[in-house]
């Protein structure tokens, strides 16, 4: 398991999703999370599956050090790779095409196992889950009074939630800007004239800034010790979603299921995982 919360769940869903499907049971290497800890120029990142009611929350720290697989990332992948005396097939995904169905991989995987490695973000991994996972996907612990007041203002409202990822996506020229927020309120504005959004973001202050003043806007920051899990849970609970590329967003837009959800997304966005008959802008 590695890199930010969006990424997490993809990992998680495929995962879940094979072990159902081979009959093997799941166990979640968390070490990464203590190697990025080390790097100074990281961005700060955590386990938060362990705050979800997974099927499957068996965490272990040290299965095989990060470290060492960062290692076999720089001089390359061995077939198999040894955890505790135990010899295991190594899958590794080309990351660099982690939207790609390689599914080809899985047939590597035999009856006693395998190491996944990857960011595996492709629908054909885990789409026939869908519910399994939205069940999982929620907090395992009680919202606090704030967030509570803030769903069921969501629930008796037409509700947009809106994610904007501004952060390193910004420095990494990912970030779409203020207009295509700007369009897509808009668009909002016209396709259900009583809408209300609740925008969600790693930017609060610029957000702020821009749309705090709205009568039809709710900036959710919430302060509590869960932040990241109850601003997902609160996105993905409105009625309708206005989201980036980013995979926080996405999942917030996939997760809900009401039948007659809108959903906005970049038009420019990769992969299957965008092909769902979304509106794009």
């Amino acid at each position: 398991m590695q890199a930010g919360f969006g990424n997490q769940l993809f990992q998680y869903a495929t995962a879940y999703a094979l072990s159902k499907e081979l009959g093997q049971d799941l166990v979640l290497d968390v070490s990464w999370f203590e190697y990025i800890k080390k790097s100074q120029n990281a961005t700060l990142r955590e386990n938060n599956l362990n705050k979800l009611s997974l099927d499957a929350p068996n965490f272990v720290g040290k299965a095989k050090n990060f470290s060492s697989y960062r290692f076999r990332v720089k001089f390359g992948f061995p077939k198999k790779i040894r955890i505790d005396g135990k010899a295991y097939p190594f899958i590794c995904e080309n990351v660099n095409a982690c939207r790609e169905d390689q599914s080809k991989l899985f047939e590597n995987i035999g009856d006693k196992g395998a190491v996944l490695y990857g960011f595996w973000q492709n629908l054909n991994y885990f789409d026939k889950y869908l519910l399994d996972l939205k069940r999982q996907f929620t907090p395992n612990y009680e919202l606090d009074k704030e967030c509570v007041n803030l769903l069921n203002q969501m629930q008796n409202e037409n509700s947009v939630g809106v994610h904007i990822r501004r952060g390193d996506f910004v420095s990494l020229g990912w970030d779409k800007g203020q207009e295509y927020y700007d369009k897509g309120l808009e668009w909002f504005k016209n396709q259900l004239c009583d809408c209300k959004f609740f925008i969600v973001s790693d930017d609060v202050q610029w957000v702020k800034e821009r749309y705090g003043k709205r009568e039809d806007v709710v900036v959710i920051d919430v302060n509590t010790p869960t932040k990241d899990i109850d601003e997902f849970y609160l996105l993905a609970s409105c009625k309708h979603q206005f989201i980036s590329e980013s995979t926080f967003g996405w999942w917030a837009a996939y997760l809900n299921t009401n039948p007659n959800k809108k959903v906005l997304a970049p038009k420019d966005a990769k992969g299957n995982i965008f092909d769902l008959g979304w509106e794009k802008l």
